[in-house]
């Protein structure tokens, strides 16, 4: 009697396990296309806000990488962790990026705002790889893509001096590089015209 207990109670216990993994990857799916009616019904039936999808992303995470902005604030109200990692699966070699880092990178301002807002971590440095070995940040990752404004949010929210200095000098030399490309495939376009023109004349 006592076994079929057990075996009841473990049967249970897989379906609950079941049914929140199912939940949550429902919601990871949900913050990221957006619909935050979507969103807020799955929270109010009890999906975990840091819950985990099937590649290891959290719905906080999928929000602020696609710009979810209103799905990111439904999630912080309900107690989503702005600091939580996703947990690579399977492990990809590829680094992991808090929310803050993800918006950074793509550069969605309003979410990197709100992170911050809620107590995102602009210090938190991660995903060390052969490139990278003392791991990236928030700053250095709207930096390297030159979105402007996120970077101005991020110098102001403790990032230590040197690593801004390092991080806004990057900043220009991507900017420098950039206006460069764009200078030199100006002049092409100019002497192909001249060719033109020349040739058509002859």
């Amino acid at each position: 009697m006592r076994y079929r207990l057990l075996i009841g109670l473990c049967i249970a216990a897989r379906a609950l396990s079941s049914e929140a993994a199912e939940r949550s990857g429902l919601l990871v799916e949900a913050a990221r296309r957006g619909p935050s009616d979507a969103v807020a019904w799955l929270l109010a039936a009890g999906a975990d806000p840091n819950g985990e999808g099937a590649s290891g992303e959290t719905a906080l995470f999928a929000a602020a990488e696609r710009g979810q902005l209103e799905a990111a604030r439904l999630l912080l109200a309900h107690g989503a962790d702005p600091n939580r990692i996703p947990r690579p699966n399977p492990p990809t070699g590829v680094f992991s990026m808090t929310p803050l880092m993800a918006a950074a990178a793509q550069g969605h301002t309003g979410l990197v705002e709100l992170l911050l807002a809620h107590g995102a971590d602009a210090g938190i440095q991660t995903g060390e790889t052969a490139l990278y070995p003392q791991g990236v940040t928030a700053l250095f990752l709207a930096t390297a893509n030159g979105h402007a404004d996120a970077i101005r949010l991020l110098a102001r929210a403790g990032t230590s001096g040197e690593r801004r200095w390092k991080y806004l000098v990057l900043a220009i030399w991507i900017a420098l590089g950039a206006y460069i490309a764009i200078a030199g495939d100006a002049d092409r376009r100019a002497g192909s015209t001249k060719n033109a023109t020349r040739d058509s004349a002859a």
